[in-house]
């Protein structure tokens, strides 16, 4: 419901915003932006000019997250394991790691686009 409702928004703005793309034709001190420019143009400096090594490699700043990876192949047998160790709780099977991970990425700062591209 909320992609849709956040889908539906972009659109109007899009629609109803004269020049939302056109940063020069903009009034000053406008908050309108065309969100696909931050997207695509972070996007090619990251994967083009930087690259992946630099970014999430060993010559990184960011190495770290690579260890997420396993936290998210690992959560979701400990989450299994809680629930078998712990049958009278019934509350741990509605546990779901996956929405629990996803939701992070929703948090700001985000656009309309990243709500879309779920």
């Amino acid at each position: 419901m909320s992609g849709v409702v956040h889908l539906l928004t972009a659109w109007w703005l899009m629609n109803t915003v004269p020049n939302i793309c056109e940063r020069a034709l903009l009034p000053a001190g406008s908050p309108w932006t065309c969100p696909g420019d931050h997207v695509f143009y972070d996007a090619s400096v990251i994967w083009g000019l930087i690259g992946p090594r630099r970014t999430f490699g060993n010559l990184g700043h960011y190495s770290a997250i690579n260890w997420f990876f396993l936290t998210g192949a690992i959560a979701p047998f400990l989450v299994w394991l809680a629930h078998k160790a712990l049958p009278q709780k019934q509350w741990i099977r509605l546990i779901i790691v996956s929405v629990l991970l996803g939701a992070l990425s929703d948090m700001p700062p985000a656009t309309a686009v990243n709500y879309t591209s779920c």
